[in-house]
């Protein structure tokens, strides 16, 4: 409790505490350091492996990387914390660059999916410009029905009474 509320002692047997939101800042600041510290931090072959994926352990990139490991004890921290304390978390550290390296990694992987979206819809919108040239008319296939449905239509049922024979009375 001391470590999170600013604590009063009356007497030898009565203490009293007060909620402080700088107190619990400061306390989950030491946490995130904790984390963050490479021994620790990599231990988690998961986290270690989404800063290898985001670019972060190359060489040359150790403010990024730091950042990085700060930000995913962040993260880690905020799994136990509301959105509102975790915000607040956040904001008392800057991870501007980090965020900048992010958005410009984000914009190539963008635009290399357009890039390649826009080399299969070229392939595709060619296919289907010659398929309407030969034929004059573009016409669908043949429609198969599902798995279930083509085993459905193989069922004999040839010498079965109906259903609706079971529901009707004895006679």
């Amino acid at each position: 409790m001391r470590r999170v509320c600013e604590a009063k002692d009356i007497t030898p047997e009565i203490s009293v505490y007060r909620y402080s939101s700088p107190k619990f800042l400061e306390y989950l600041k030491s946490k995130v350091e904790r984390l963050r510290r490479p021994d620790t931090f990599e231990i988690s072959r998961t986290l270690v492996r989404n800063l290898a994926k985001d670019g972060l352990m190359e060489d040359g990139k150790e403010a990024l990387l730091q950042a990085g490991r700060l930000k995913a004890a962040c993260e880690l921290v905020s799994q136990y914390l509301s959105k509102n304390l975790y915000e607040e978390l956040l904001s008392s550290y800057d991870f501007t660059a980090l965020d900048a390296y992010q958005e410009e990694l984000r914009n190539e992987h963008a635009s290399a999916a357009a890039a390649n979206m826009s080399a299969i819809e070229a392939k595709e919108s060619k296919s289907s410009v010659n398929e309407v040239a030969e034929n004059g008319k573009k016409r669908k296939g043949p429609v198969k029905g599902s798995h279930g449905v083509e085993k459905l239509k193989k069922a004999n049922t040839k010498g079965m009474s109906k259903l609706s024979s079971f529901f009707q009375k004895a006679s």
